[in-house]
């Protein structure tokens, strides 16, 4: 496991190669060039981005934009009536630039981010670099699920060979389709690597509460807390949840009973319930499974994260990314492969990672 932080870049400007390796028993040694040997070693093959819950643009059946809403209309419901499932929405062909656009220079002033373009434009000094958008809302549905991997391989096959960038539930998704829907040979044609950015392979506690709650998009800058409604009945965001590879651990306590993720879904709706089961929790036997690939997990560590829903007694808080809890991310290690590298972003947060100047910076100049 390397751990980098804000002082990776005064570092290396004393050793230009070195960077601070982590081992089980927290002991440090020096590590030199295996990233930028192995990372970014070709600057012909693509970048295919995969982006995670809530990345990808969603146009109505006029063309119009659902997702995400613009300013001034997310303030009001229209756009999350348009949202719900059963309302039919499309997004970008694979390889489209708009599929992943989430901002204008408006929000992003606003927001102060560009999310998935900010990741993009950097990337792109040096590759070619494609997003591959999807419906969050029904990704994990079988049926739906079936469809998109049909048509991710197809894209993957048409470019030959790829590097994978996967952020949240984009790696998910990626990871599930790598252990159960192509072969070994395929892999070896047409993927060379595959990068993991803050991906919640054991779920997050906060994901729950979210269910439970509600879930609204808070806009710091303006002061604003809008409530989606409907988000949690969507199969994207149930697959989120904590799984048994990240917590055995009580997730909540009520008065009268307490929950782990052997009997957290007793709280869900009948009809959430019935999805989460049949669709979601098939979906989690693979978590442990290596792709089979070289991959590169970059993760955020040292952020207060939710690890128990107490509203008697107050949420218990433990080391994460600020969304998902630090032994959810770091389950890559228990894949006991040596093509599998583990980073650790000091001080990082989950979504932040994507515009990171840190980050950022250390991709561009070992590219």
């Amino acid at each position: 496991m390397i751990c980098f932080s804000d002082e990776w870049l005064a570092q290396k400007k004393k050793n230009q190669n070195g960077l601070t390796r982590m081992d089980d028993h927290g002991k440090k040694m020096r590590w030199f060039l295996l990233l930028p040997l192995c990372l970014f070693v070709s600057a012909y093959r693509p970048i295919v981005i995969l982006p995670g819950f809530g990345g990808s643009v969603l146009l109505g059946a006029d063309g119009s934009r659902v997702w995400p809403p613009s300013p001034p209309s997310f303030l009001g419901t229209d756009w999350q009536d348009r949202l719900v499932i059963g309302r039919p929405v499309h997004v970008y062909p694979p390889g489209d630039a708009r599929g992943t656009a989430l901002t204008t220079p408006l929000t992003r002033k606003i927001l102060g981010t560009g999310f998935y373009e900010d990741l993009m434009d950097a990337l792109a000094e040096r590759r070619e670099v494609r997003p591959v958008s999807y419906d969050f809302r029904l990704i994990g549905e079988a049926g739906y699920t079936a469809r998109f991997f049909s048509g991710l391989e197809a894209y993957l096959e048409s470019l030959g060979r790829s590097d994978v960038f996967c952020h949240s539930l984009g790696g998910l998704v990626f990871h599930h389709f790598m252990v159960s829907r192509v072969s070994e040979e395929w892999k070896r044609r047409h993927i060379d690597r595959v990068v993991f950015l803050n991906v919640p392979f054991g779920g997050s506690v906060s994901i729950l509460g979210h269910v439970l709650n509600g879930f609204a998009m808070e806009i710091p800058t303006l002061r604003l807390r809008i409530p989606i409604h409907g988000l949690h009945t969507f199969p994207g965001f149930q697959w989120c949840l904590p799984n048994r590879y990240g917590s055995g651990d009580v997730l909540l306590v009520s008065e009268k009973e307490s929950y782990s993720v052997y009997n957290m879904s007793m709280l869900f709706r009948e009809e959430d319930r019935r999805v989460y089961e049949r669709d979601i929790v098939p979906r989690l036997w693979t978590i442990e499974e290596s792709p089979g690939v070289n991959t590169f997990h970059l993760v955020c560590s040292g952020t207060e994260t939710v690890r128990r829903l107490d509203p008697i007694g107050g949420n218990v808080y433990g080391d994460g990314d600020g969304l998902v809890p630090s032994e959810s991310l770091m389950i890559p290690n228990r894949w006991r492969d040596d093509n599998s590298h583990v980073f650790v972003r000091l001080d990082g947060k989950h979504s932040e990672i994507l515009s990171d100047p840190i980050l950022i910076r250390m991709l561009l100049e070992m590219s």
